[in-house]
C-alpha cells in the first residue's frame, strides 16, 4: 500500500469513526435537552450547536499547540461543556432511577460508583472526539503542505525562486508561479527566459 493511500485510509477512517462518536453524541445530548425544553427540537438544536463546538475547540486546540500558541482559555471552555454535559448526564440518570430531580436534599442519594462511572463516560466521550478532532486537524494540515510549493529561501533573487518552483512544479503555469512567488506574470517570464539563457 502506498504511502498515499495509507494516509487516505486512515484520514477515511478517523472522519468515520468521528462522525459515529458525533452522531451517538448528538442522539443522546439531544434527548436529554428535548426533555427540558419546549418545543423539543430546540433541544436538538443546542445539542447539535454542543458538538461543532467541542470539535471546533478541539481542532482550535491542536492547532495553537502546533503553533505554540496559549491554548488555555480553550482548555478551560472545553472541560466547562464536558463538567456541564456530565452534570445533565447524572441529573438524567437520577431522574429516571428515583423519578425526581436532583436537589440538595436529595443529592446525597446519588451512588458514587454510579456518579464517577457517568462523569467517566462523559469525558472518555469528549477525550475521544478531541482526539480524532486532532488527527483530522493534523491530516488537513499535513495534506495542505503537501500542495505548497517548497519553501523559499530568503536572500533568493526572482529567477532563483522562479527555477526553484518551476523544477518543482513542472506543470505550473506562470500565472500560478507568479501568485506562489508573489510577483507578475512578465517577472516569471523574464526569469524563465533568463534561465534559458544560461
Amino acid at each position: 500500500m502506498t504511502v498515499q493511500r495509507r494516509f487516505t485510509l486512515q484520514i477515511i477512517i478517523t472522519a468515520v469513526a468521528l462522525t459515529l462518536v458525533l452522531v451517538y453524541n448528538f442522539c443522546h445530548t439531544g434527548s436529554l435537552l428535548a426533555s427540558y425544553v419546549q418545543p423539543w427540537q430546540i433541544g436538538y438544536v443546542a445539542a447539535l450547536g454542543i458538538e461543532l463546538a467541542v470539535v471546533g475547540l478541539s481542532l482550535q486546540i491542536g492547532q495553537r499547540r502546533r503553533n505554540h500558541e496559549e491554548t488555555g482559555f480553550f482548555y478551560f471552555v472545553l472541560v466547562s461543556v464536558v463538567v456541564v454535559s456530565a452534570l445533565a448526564n447524572m441529573s438524567q440518570g437520577h431522574l429516571q432511577r428515583y423519578q425526581s430531580d436532583i436537589t440538595v436534599e436529595s443529592v446525597t442519594t446519588i451512588d458514587v460508583i454510579q456518579a464517577i462511572v457517568g462523569i467517566t463516560a462523559t469525558a472518555l466521550l469528549s477525550l475521544i472526539v478531541m482526539a480524532m478532532a486532532e488527527i483530522v486537524g493534523q491530516y488537513m494540515e499535513q495534506a495542505e503542505e503537501q500542495g505548497r510549493p517548497p519553501a523559499i529561501q530568503a536572500g533568493q533573487t526572482y529567477t532563483e525562486q522562479v527555477q526553484a518552483l518551476a523544477k518543482a512544479n513542472p506543470t505550473w503555469t506562470r500565472t500560478e508561479l507568479a501568485a506562489a512567488i508573489g510577483c507578475s506574470a512578465s517577472t516569471v517570464t523574464r526569469a524563465l527566459q533568463e534561465t534559458k539563457g544560461e
